[in-house]
């Protein structure tokens, strides 16, 4: 089961990794204006599909926590925080982004935001899932158990961050090598003794760090600072 697992969740981002690579291919920007409540809602929705595959898998025997690398350790939360805390400052001070970036622009704000109280709930439940659907679908499946499928964890490594590089594609290119670090240290924790709880805690400090509005505008003046 698997060959059958990793067969499956690439099945199942492949309409998000097309998207992805279209809007890179296209050169189009990032949507700058407020998502509407249904965009929100899609969002939230793709991430109950997940977890919800997730859960009948694994009951159905396909997968057990060791196999995606969910392994309690005493550093495990620590660990997480710490890589987080060094991963911020790191992003922060070399951003590579130029006056129009929408990444970090005042602007950018809007992008998680809807104006109903509804689908800015959904965001916040997209934000608030999105930490353990990522990281045992493209970390679990596609690097740890994907090393025992191939028996190379080098070659698990080189596919899973190809995937992930394509699946972040359309925030632009020169924001890939962000996403390569950040999923090398997700990675490398889910394949640590601290296990890929290590590295659920680092994704939700970085998603969650986005449901204060306060906290990105500061991440987004600090990136300006640390250019100038």
């Amino acid at each position: 089961m698997p060959g059958s697992l990793v067969a499956l969740f690439l099945l199942l981002y492949l309409p998000a990794l097309v998207h992805s690579l279209f809007t890179l291919a296209a050169g189009a920007e990032l949507d700058r204006t407020r998502p509407d409540t249904a965009r929100a809602l899609h969002g939230l929705v793709h991430q109950v599909v997940l977890l919800g595959v997730l859960v009948v898998t694994w009951r159905a025997g396909w997968w057990e926590a060791a196999d995606l690398g969910v392994v309690w350790h005493p550093l495990s939360i620590p660990a997480g925080l710490v890589a987080w805390f060094v991963l911020s400052r790191l992003h922060t001070r070399i951003a590579p982004a130029g006056p129009h970036d929408p990444w970090v622009h005042v602007g950018a704000l809007r992008r998680f935001w809807p104006r109903g109280r509804f689908g800015q709930a959904c965001i916040v439940g997209t934000l608030v899932t999105n930490p353990f659907t990522e990281e045992l679908a493209t970390r679990g499946v596609f690097v740890v158990l994907a090393s025992e499928v191939t028996g190379s964890t080098l070659l698990a490594l080189a596919g899973g961050a190809t995937f992930n590089l394509a699946l972040h594609a359309y925030q632009g290119a020169r924001h890939l090598w962000w996403h390569l670090l950040f999923f090398l240290t997700t990675a490398l924790l889910a394949l640590s003794p601290v296990g890929l709880p290590a590295a659920i805690v680092l994704h939700f400090c970085a998603d969650v760090a986005h449901t204060d509005g306060r906290g990105t505008l500061g991440w987004v003046r600090a990136a300006r600072a640390a250019r100038t």
